[in-house]
């Protein structure tokens, strides 16, 4: 009986908390959207520019170790002859 109560209790209060999310977005000012949305696509550029940097950080170490790769494979090629 007091968890069905508890239970209740917590919808509710997720159903308040969700209500007011969503009047808080309606009532939202021209500027206020505005605002959000340029940081919304600053906060989508910085994400691109780190995804890149790591994608070319990955680019660099593989070629970095290929290249370590054919250093040795020659250094054993001169080892044999």
């Amino acid at each position: 009986m007091t968890y069905r109560r508890q239970a209740e209790a917590r919808a509710a209060q997720r159903q308040a908390e969700q209500q007011a999310i969503r009047f808080a977005e309606l009532n939202k000012t021209k500027e206020q959207v505005e605002r959000e949305q340029l940081e919304a696509e600053a906060r989508k550029k910085r994400l691109r520019e780190q995804s890149e940097l790591i994608h070319s950080a990955g680019s660099n170490l593989k070629a970095s170790r290929a290249s370590q790769m054919m250093a040795g494979i020659e250094d054993i090629n001169l080892l044999d002859d």
